[in-house]
């Protein structure tokens, strides 16, 4: 008959212990490795701003402007258009640059629309103007309720997301985010008998 081993306790102390350190060890090992993968993955998904794609798989031909990319670091560039046309224009300024529709990943709005304007001097940066990606503000005429207001939108293109007490205006979201998005729901939105006044929303503060 073979002889039982028995161990003592300070023993079985030292097994459990040597268990639960490879154990802990592996599983660090496995977190590290799964954790390079992501990262990795991230670092080469469409619409990065090294990537040359947008988010869509079109061609990233220029990346927005480094102080855009540091203001919105880990963002993806949705759109963009060099040299923009008239429908992706905002009404009343000449047509830009460049245009990029970028989802962000910190910040106060998830999508945000960069502007570069055409610059007299080729060696030069034009100038970087900043709106919300798919929001607007909206004044109504005297006499026009939110409900009102409200009832004229169409459900499947704009969402009234509230009253903006600073500015005495309504906020209305549209869910064309694109180059031509934003242009298109202020033409259209002033078509609507109820709203005096329909603006982009621009984002203010110092670009890095």
């Amino acid at each position: 008959m073979l002889s039982r081993v028995a161990l003592n306790k300070k023993e079985r102390n030292l097994t459990i212990a040597a268990g639960v350190t490879i154990g802990v060890v592996l599983s660090w090992g496995l977190f590290t490795r799964w954790q390079a993968d992501r990262e990795a993955f991230q670092s080469n998904l469409p619409g990065n701003y090294d990537s040359n794609v947008t988010i869509h798989g079109k061609p990233l031909l220029c990346a927005p402007p480094k102080e855009i990319q540091e203001r919105y670091p880990g963002g993806r560039v949705v759109h963009h258009v060099a040299e923009a046309n008239a429908s992706a224009t905002l009404p009343g300024i000449p047509p830009p640059e460049h245009i990029w529709t970028i989802s962000t990943k910190s910040g106060s709005y998830k999508f945000v629309r960069v502007e570069q304007a055409v610059s007299a001097d080729a060696n030069a940066t034009g100038e970087l103007s900043l709106y919300r990606g798919a929001e607007v503000f909206v004044w109504l005429h005297l006499g026009t309720s939110e409900a009102n207001l409200r009832d004229t939108l169409p459900e499947e293109r704009y969402n009234l997301l509230g009253e903006n007490e600073r500015q005495g205006c309504y906020l209305v979201q549209f869910r064309e985010v694109s180059p031509a998005g934003l242009p298109g729901a202020l033409r259209e939105l002033a078509k609507n008998p109820g709203i005096a006044k329909v603006e982009p929303c621009p984002i203010a503060g110092a670009l890095p």
